[in-house]
């Protein structure tokens, strides 16, 4: 199998000083961030990841949501007895 060519000569990994991103890692700020703003690309990225859930989950079923960051299921969930 052939390897394709890269845009860069090597990989890259920049050192901590050099990250642009703010509050990098902070779950309460992004969920803050996400309810108050609703960046319509982020919520479009969230309905693609989450939104084929709603047609399997049925009314008693119990959700748990693990490993899933700043937990953005309910933004996205969309059934009227879900609780979290």
């Amino acid at each position: 199998m052939r390897r394709r060519a890269s845009l860069l000569p090597k990989s890259y990994f920049p050192r901590h000083t050099e990250n642009r991103m703010v509050l990098e890692g902070g779950l309460q700020n992004a969920r803050v961030e996400f309810f108050t703003r609703k960046a319509n690309n982020l919520y479009c990225l969230l309905k693609n990841r989450y939104g084929w859930m709603n047609e399997l989950i049925r009314d008693l079923d119990t959700v748990i949501e693990i490993g899933a960051g700043a937990g953005f299921f309910p933004a996205v969930y969309r059934q009227e007895n879900y609780s979290y």
